[in-house]
């Protein structure tokens, strides 16, 4: 039975797990605590890629201390062993280190673990408790977005990024957006990039803003705890000038989208074989080329894009524009979160804003959950995920509950 000292010492765990950062990707976040006779004897969260798991260092740390006791986990322990895994099973240690009963905050979404953790701890004769306070699990998941998303929904999670000025305008009439907002909230927006797989924008956004789509401007602890996101660019009919930033200073990094075959057919002759020598050359300069279909020679299918993304090992993207990209995702549903910089600065009616979005009725709108309001210097920042997001990614796990016996 799930109890309210339960979710104070599971809540203790959760404390431990926002102490993780970029340094675990691909992992999740996870916190753990060890608790004899309703005191705290040791704690642990995973701080890096590859260094020990929560669970493994409380139980490290506490030693004797563990026998008989209750371990609180933010994650279903691991249950698992693979080539590509550094670590020996949690479930294997937490059985070894005698503790009576586990209590987890979140099922783990990966397959590979999925209710086989709770189910190897039970049949070893461990009391397993799945948290019962809903608001808690849920803040769990949210925290491990992209993790939970990647595994769940089989694509990388997705946040839109969005500079707007106060009438709701991302650029000038021409096309000018450089800059809507100021040097703090754009060293904000290089702390967000840090924390994702890859930034992605359309081709019309090289052109317009020859970007370099790195982390330039982050916190110092970026720097120390992540790689730099891969560069994704939308260009069905590859047009992406060998001349740009992201070829000549980023080409390794670089992921460049083009339409296949098949949605090339109504090129011409001559258009086709173009399209063929600018690839090559793409190619050669060291540009990584992925090809994928499209409901046309310009408009690049976004799940195929998702799944070739996924197939990349590519959990997170951050999408930054332009207005045609942002707007596609929205309608396709395929996003998850969104971070929006309002600016107090004002356009005017020619100026260029989100397309259109089919929305009749205010009821139809689409609509942001968890939301966070905030300033950051004369900005102010609006930031929630897709309303849904939880119910989405969760759905598999649940369905599961019963086959494992975990509720």
């Amino acid at each position: 039975m799930f109890t309210h000292q339960d979710q104070l010492f599971l809540s203790a765990a959760d404390s431990l797990l926002k102490l993780g950062g970029s340094a675990v990707r691909p992992n999740p976040k996870v916190g753990a605590v060890l608790v004899r006779e309703a005191e705290i004897v040791a704690e642990g969260y995973h701080a890096r890629y590859g260094g020990p798991h929560a669970e493994a260092l409380a139980l490290e740390r506490a030693g004797e201390l563990a026998r008989g006791s209750t371990l609180y986990c933010t994650l279903e322990p691991c249950s698992f062993t693979a080539p590509d895994k550094h670590n020996e099973p949690c479930t294997a240690k937490i059985i070894r280190a005698d503790v009576s009963r586990v209590v987890i905050g979140q099922l783990d979404p990966n397959s590979r673990v999925r209710g086989r953790g709770v189910e190897q701890l039970r049949r070893a004769g461990i009391e397993v408790e799945i948290a019962a306070d809903e608001e808690l699990s849920r803040s769990l998941w949210y925290q491990n977005a992209r993790f939970n998303t990647a595994h769940a929904l089989k694509r990388p999670f997705v946040r839109l990024k969005l500079a707007q000025s106060l009438d709701g305008k991302i650029a000038t009439g021409q096309g000018d957006s450089k800059w809507i907002t100021d040097a703090q909230a754009r060293s904000e927006v290089h702390h967000l990039r840090s924390d994702h797989d890859a930034v992605l924008v359309g081709a019309g956004t090289v052109h317009a803003d020859d970007p370099l789509l790195n982390v330039r401007l982050a916190r110092k602890d970026d720097a120390v705890n992540s790689k730099q996101p891969k560069a994704v660019v939308l260009d069905a009919l590859a047009r992406t000038p060998l001349t740009s930033k992201l070829v000549q200073l980023r080409a390794e990094d670089l992921i460049l989208c083009v339409a296949d075959e098949t949605a090339l057919a109504s090129l011409s002759y001559a258009e086709s074989a173009a399209f063929h020598k600018r690839v090559d050359k793409l190619t050669a300069a060291g540009v990584h080329i992925r090809r994928v279909p499209a409901a046309n020679k310009r408009q690049l299918s976004l799940i195929h894009v998702l799944d070739e993304l996924y197939q990349l090992k590519i959990q997170s993207v951050m999408v930054e524009g332009g207005a045609q990209v942002i707007t596609s995702f929205i309608n396709a549903g395929l996003w998850d979160a969104m971070n929006l910089y309002i600016a107090p600065i004002l356009i005017g009616g020619d100026g260029r804003g989100l397309g259109t979005l089919h929305t009749e009725r205010i009821s139809e709108a689409v609509q942001l959950e968890r939301v966070e309001t905030r300033s950051i210097g004369p900005q102010a920042v609006i930031s929630g995920f897709r309303s849904g997001w939880f119910e989405s990614v969760s759905r598999s796990v649940k369905e599961e509950l019963h086959v494992y016996g975990t509720r």
